[in-house]
């Protein structure tokens, strides 16, 4: 609780219902009431009312890592920008996951893409980052699409087993891979090969991954040995 002015405000947090579990909670500042013989009301009148296109992220990375990307305080991070884009050192970290760098998602329906470099490696992808369970704390998994070398695959890993749910050969070059997501769990992969959008298997139903409290995470992932890297060129969320 904070005073300003003599008002008094409340800071908590809450669900949107335009976003629910799979957002996650947010930080809620509503003004405090009082009645006349000194109970304190919520009135519930906070509101979420910025623009759709507001909340739309672009990151070419030649100003260096922009802030917003996170990562655990557990991981052992390496990275390095420049006219490229990001190199990301791949590891095996966060549950055989790889490495990490993720921020928050704001809405239930957006597109998630990224422009990458293959590298015969390291894997380097997208993914929706979850829990293996619902329950606190449980530890990191997720589901995403990746490429290494000439093959992109659609990946599901919890507790460090790791599903393949479908793979394609790519052309040299290059790729823009797209995680399209609706109703905040239902996620389609896409990849744009040889100047054509192609859907990249099955729509998936992701709500087993959903952790308590936070919502999902959009990650960029590096997977594989230490001496090698992931390479984004540009990612874009649209929501």
């Amino acid at each position: 609780m904070v005073e300003n002015d003599g008002e008094f405000y409340m800071l908590y947090h809450a669900y949107n219902t335009e976003g629910s579990v799979y957002v996650g909670r947010q930080g809620v500042l509503e003004k405090i009431y009082w009645t006349d013989d000194n109970w304190p009301i919520l009135p519930e009148e906070a509101s979420y009312e910025k623009e759709m296109g507001t909340l739309d992220f672009i990151d070419d990375f030649t100003e260096g890592l922009d802030p917003i990307w996170q990562w655990r305080v557990t991981q052992k991070i390496q990275y390095t920008t420049d006219e490229a884009g990001l190199h990301l050192q791949a590891s095996d970290e966060n549950e055989s996951l790889g490495t990490l760098l993720v921020q928050e998602t704001k809405s239930l329906d957006y597109s998630y893409e990224a422009t990458i470099t293959p590298d015969p490696n390291a894997e380097a992808g997208l993914a929706l980052i979850g829990g293996a369970n619902n329950g606190f704390g449980a530890p990191p998994a997720g589901m995403g699409i990746s490429v290494k070398g000439n093959i992109l695959t659609l990946w599901e890993s919890i507790n460090r087993e790791r599903k393949e749910l479908a793979s394609v050969e790519i052309p040299k070059g290059g790729i823009k891979l797209i995680l399209q997501i609706e109703d905040g769990y239902r996620l389609q992969a896409k990849a744009e090969l040889n100047g054509k959008l192609r859907t990249i298997g099955a729509e998936q139903n992701v709500k087993h991954l959903v952790p308590w409290g936070m919502g999902f995470r959009l990650g960029l992932v590096a997977k594989g040995p230490s001496h090698s890297s992931g390479h984004f060129q540009s990612v874009k969320i649209t929501y």
